[in-house]
């Protein structure tokens, strides 16, 4: 299983990644092992969607990432 994930980090930004494990990854996150998101904690996870495959994972990763996607996200997730 592949993951698309959405997180909100205190300074109101938002992050979106994709992984295999997600549960992993958010730890990577949360104890600033991630220099993008390190210097934003605390995170919170708005959203995650499962995939069965890396590439339908990138491509809404893809999705989300683009101004249309973050909009959707604000409309929708925050």
């Amino acid at each position: 299983m592949f993951w698309v994930y959405v997180i909100k980090c205190a300074d109101d930004t938002i992050y979106i990644g994709q992984t295999n494990d997600l549960d992993r990854r958010l730890r990577e996150h949360h104890s600033g092992q991630v220099p993008r998101t390190k210097p934003r904690r605390p995170l919170t996870l708005l959203k995650a969607w499962k995939f069965d495959t890396r590439e339908k994972a990138v491509e809404y990763e893809k999705k989300f990432k683009s101004g249309f996607g973050r909009q959707w996200i604000k409309k929708n997730l925050l």
